[in-house]
């Protein structure tokens, strides 16, 4: 009986150490993909590691300065896992930084001067409190745990679309945001803004200003009257349909969301939303 009982244990042993050195295997195995991606990004001048489980950024990457595009998405990333080096990759254009567990970002990102995309959608940021790279066009921080509109982006003349959605923002949409003139979309939804100021309206590219799940309680005619803007979503708001369509300006805006509308049918494109700002 005591012999049986030393197998068994033996074999139980044996499974375990086979365990953890195909554990270990995979692990390394891992370890060289990546390596190999990075080896492969000076000539793709694309790097993809999202869902890598990294803590840290390697330093390796910061010397691959023909980089253009940046996927670090879905890891365990904090304001600690950056090497002072980041800021060397000057020529990158996209960086993906979503889903990881950002409270605070790297002062290097300020250093990323051809940066034209950035997304930080997913982390735990409860502010932007670095000043980013002038030449950004889209930037997004979706659900994130910011609880006003982000000052940061005055002065930013380039952005062409801001995503905002899913934070706690109170307060007002700023009036400034009317001198980003390239500003095409603003997407505020599913936060607490409870006013729209007048300036707003003076941004002359605004064609989307999404703002579903919201305090408002009305839309200022300047925003009406706004040149391009021909989208809007308001459900979920203290606005009626009755009484948007009395604001001044509504004809005005109504007009361009009809000729939208018009245009995606005779492009084909079926199953459109007709609805008033989505207040039907």
């Amino acid at each position: 009986m005591g012999n049986c009982l030393g197998k068994e244990d033996d074999v139980v042993s044996d499974r375990s150490a086979n365990k953890s050195a195909k554990k270990a295997q995979k692990k390394q195995g891992s370890k060289g993909v990546q390596q190999q991606k990075i080896e492969n990004a000076s000539r793709t001048k694309t790097l993809n590691l999202s869902g890598s489980g990294l803590k840290q950024v390697p330093e390796s990457i910061t010397r691959i300065q023909e980089l253009k595009t940046l996927n670090l998405k879905s890891n365990s990333l904090t304001f600690q896992s950056f090497p002072a080096s980041f800021g060397n990759l000057v020529n990158l254009k996209k960086l993906n930084l979503a889903s990881n567990q950002l409270q605070d970002l790297p002062s290097s990102i300020t250093s990323l001067t051809h940066l034209e995309e950035i997304d930080l959608s997913n982390n735990l940021l409860p502010a932007l409190t670095i000043n980013l790279p002038a030449s950004l066009k889209k930037i997004n921080v979706s659900s994130n745990r910011l609880v006003e509109f982000p000052v940061v982006f005055r002065g930013m003349k380039r952005i062409t679309e801001l995503r905002l959605a899913g934070n706690n923002i109170s307060g007002s949409l700023p009036g400034w945001v009317g001198e980003i003139m390239a500003l095409k979309l603003i997407d505020l939804s599913d936060n607490q803004v409870e006013e729209i100021e007048d300036g707003v309206g003076d941004c002359d590219n605004l064609h989307s200003l999404l703002l579903r799940n919201n305090r408002l309680t009305f839309v200022p005619s300047s925003v009406l009257r706004s040149k391009s803007l021909a989208k809007m979503r308001l459900e979920g708001n203290k606005i009626t349909k009755a009484a948007l369509m009395k604001t001044e300006g509504f004809n005005e805006f109504d007009k361009k969301r009809t000729a939208l509308l018009n245009k995606a049918v005779s492009g084909g494109i079926g199953d459109l939303d007709t609805s008033i700002c989505g207040l039907d």
